[in-house]
């Protein structure tokens, strides 16, 4: 297995270690630690996608036409974008949010677009979820906290006054996803001591099972259409709990 780039607890390691001869679910993703992965410095396929990115700018447009922004935008990938303006109205009735997070959003895609889609709004905070889609795509954890990195450091220089909650990678449904989120989210937090103006948003007390590391049953989202669970996605209620995680912060 390639080397991640982090100093990750002896722990997280032996767990990895004790799954690696169990047989698993089939879930949605990359998987990090089996024998033959290794991670990818360059683009994810999501990035290859010109239908993704077809989508991507209709969506952007339903952005730009939804008017003003306000002194709080909410950016990133679907994590942050389901949160809709009816949520967010809903749960934070006490902040004006804008919500201009894209589905599908990678680290790579959003440095693109940062200028468009935060800095000249220039809002006072920015709540910031991104590295998820860079996971499933089996992107190397070094290469997603450098860009992770250059976003904040690029929101500083052009806005000096704003304040930056960047939020963790979410426990989900998905073994392969919530395997890996600790080992970025470490690297986030090792990140946020770094940098004065980011404070670091942990979902994973609000969402996590109390008992296995994945999203918690009261929060997973059913699609009627598919008749499964989703494997990335969290509920209504769990958006209920990612409220009161920002709360405190904003």
């Amino acid at each position: 297995m390639k080397r991640l780039g982090l100093l990750i607890p002896f722990s997280l390691i032996l767990l990895a270690q004790c799954a690696s001869g169990t047989v698993m679910e089939p879930a949605y993703g990359t998987n990090y630690f089996d024998d033959e992965f290794e991670c990818t410095h360059g683009p994810v396929e999501q990035e290859k996608n010109e239908k993704y990115h077809a989508r991507r700018l209709l969506w952007i447009n339903e952005l730009n036409n939804r008017g003003a922004s306000s002194p709080i935008i909410l950016a990133g990938e679907s994590t942050a974008a389901l949160f809709t303006p009816e949520l967010l109205n809903e749960y934070l009735p006490d902040h004006k949010i804008t919500n201009r997070a894209i589905p599908g959003e990678t680290t790579v895609v959003f440095m693109a677009a940062l200028d468009e889609l935060v800095i000249k709004h220039r809002p006072k905070v920015v709540i910031l979820a991104i590295g998820g889609n860079d996971l499933l795509g089996g992107r190397c954890i070094t290469t997603i906290l450098r860009n992770t990195e250059m976003i904040l450091d690029r929101i500083h220089k052009k806005l000096p006054g704003t304040k930056v909650l960047l939020v963790s990678i979410p426990p989900v449904v998905s073994w392969k996803v919530s395997s890996i989120a600790g080992h970025l989210n470490l690297g986030f937090q090792q990140l946020v001591q770094r940098k004065r103006f980011v404070e670091y948003i942990d979902l994973w007390p609000h969402l996590a099972d109390e008992k296995k590391p994945v999203l918690d049953k009261k929060y997973q989202l059913f699609l009627e259409d598919k008749g499964k669970v989703d494997q990335v996605h969290f509920n209504k209620e769990g958006y209920r709990k990612f409220a009161e995680a920002l709360e405190p912060y904003l």
